[in-house]
């Protein structure tokens, strides 16, 4: 079965850091899982670690399990 996991992604980089670890974490035996992001992110720290997920789950299989997908919109995130 495949799982596609998604979301936009504006955050600091403490709470980003767990959020990433928790879809480390979690149980996918059995599942083809990939993900996509849209990088919303105006903090470098909190893109690089968007980065640095991607390469570690992408070379882990030597596959493209992770998109970034850059965004441009630019609001105010409350």
């Amino acid at each position: 079965m495949k799982v596609l996991i998604g979301c936009p992604v504006y955050q600091k980089p403490k709470i980003l850091k767990e959020f990433l670890i928790a879809l480390k974490e979690l149980e996918i035996d059995n599942l083809e899982v990939t993900y996509i992001f849209i990088n919303d992110n105006v903090n470098q720290e909190s893109s690089s670690i968007l980065y640095d997920f991607k390469k570690d789950m992408d070379t882990s299989k030597n596959e493209e399990r992770v998109r970034i997908i850059k965004s441009n919109f630019r609001s105010l995130y409350i």
